[in-house]
């Protein structure tokens, strides 16, 4: 038999009701909703939930696995500096580390891997629109970050969103949008 440590905060229960007015517990205090930072975390949740779908997907593809957890970990490191300053000077360094690792990564991969040429913009298709919508909800989740005045997260969710375009562009960029053509105005 193991030994399993309990948590400090153990949920007991998942329905409290204290949501119902419109308001929730947020940096010790209740905040509306609405708020800009609440909407924030939410992205971030929501963000962190389609990361697990993209991880759901077999890839041949050496280091995106451990790239995509990694990923979804930074979401949360960031959920929690949201809710502590303390957090937020003890782990800011941990976003800066993750940007530099996470540019290299996908500068050593361009180099090392022959993708199809980009004439325009990748069109979602069933084989890689999962990552498409999940690099769509982390940017929604970066503007989120700028509008609750969380700067300190933009570069980190934005190269998030670079990788998952470089995740959609491996697996599928057969087709693309380079613009309208002039026969798209002819009578």
């Amino acid at each position: 038999m193991t030994n399993k440590r309990k948590p400090r905060n153990p949920i007991s229960v998942i329905r409290t009701g204290n949501g119902d007015s419109g308001s929730t517990f947020f940096k010790n205090q209740l905040y509306w909703k609405t708020d800009p930072q609440v909407q924030f975390v939410g992205d971030l949740d929501e963000a962190c939930a389609f990361l697990g779908q993209v991880q759901s997907l077999d890839f041949d593809a050496p280091g995106f696995t451990k790239m995509l957890n990694r990923s979804q970990e930074v979401l949360f490191e960031i959920g929690a500096m949201t809710h502590s300053e303390e957090a937020l000077s003890n782990h800011l360094r941990n976003l800066e580390n993750y940007v530099a690792s996470l540019s290299s990564f996908m500068n050593n991969f361009l180099a090392e891997v022959d993708l199809p040429e980009l004439h325009g913009f990748i069109i979602p298709t069933p084989q890689n629109s999962t990552a498409m919508i999940a690099r769509a909800v982390i940017r929604r989740a970066e503007r989120s970050a700028v509008k609750a005045n969380c700067m300190w997260a933009v570069p980190a969710l934005n190269i998030m969103s670079d990788f998952l375009f470089l995740v959609s562009w491996y697996q599928d960029a057969s087709k693309q949008w380079a613009g309208f053509n002039k026969s798209d105005f002819s009578a």
